[in-house]
């Protein structure tokens, strides 16, 4: 039984990138965590709007998100667009965990000045430290 959903927001630059795809499908594999993502690298309508337009779509997407999880490998394709969320993430108090490259032990200073995790590629370790970092609304009753 899962206890929490978590809302999650990764990395991207308005396209497809191998790194996103592996991600979902490293948290995929751990049968025991479940999880939303509101980020949305890859829609048609992308195509038509503006850089201000996209940016709203970039804080949209990142308001009602636990965890910010950021790929280096994303960072080094789009370095515009993922230093824009990593600026919106720390400007809402978003948790950050940075995600080195495969296969790699150093992450992308931009990252790493910011995050508040740092991890590789191991699926239980990201859970854990995703778990760990996540915030929560809270609601006054």
């Amino acid at each position: 039984m899962l206890l929490h959903d978590y809302k999650l927001f990764i990395s991207h630059g308005f396209e497809e990138h191998d790194d996103y795809g592996r991600l979902t499908e490293l948290l995929d594999s751990v049968t025991s965590f479940g999880y939303t993502l509101c980020s949305v690298p890859k829609d048609f309508k992308y195509r038509k709007m503006t850089k201000e337009n996209l940016e709203e779509t970039v804080k949209r997407q990142l308001k009602p998100v636990n965890c910010v999880l950021i790929l280096d490998s994303v960072y080094l394709a789009h370095p515009q667009w993922v230093t824009f969320q990593l600026k919106q993430a720390v400007f809402a108090k978003k948790p950050i965990i940075g995600i080195r490259q495969l296969r790699t032990k150093d992450i992308s200073s931009a990252i790493g000045n910011v995050a508040d995790e740092v991890v590789g590629w191991n699926p239980e370790l990201l859970v854990k430290t995703i778990k760990d970092c996540s915030v929560y609304a809270t609601t006054n009753i």
